[in-house]
């Protein structure tokens, strides 16, 4: 599942895929919605 919230508290959710994310899910997801300079955070899973 990938989330994201602006500043304004505007949410994105969508279930990307199962298992381990990779970064072309996050494009795919979220691409359109964040910009290219934008700082991605993460919770550093490790399953």
């Amino acid at each position: 599942m990938l989330v994201a919230q602006d500043r304004n508290g505007q949410v994105i959710s969508e279930v990307a895929d199962t298992g381990r994310i990779k970064s072309t899910e996050i494009d795919r997801v979220m691409g359109q919605f964040i910009d290219h300079n934008a700082l991605l955070c993460s919770d550093n899973a490790t399953n």
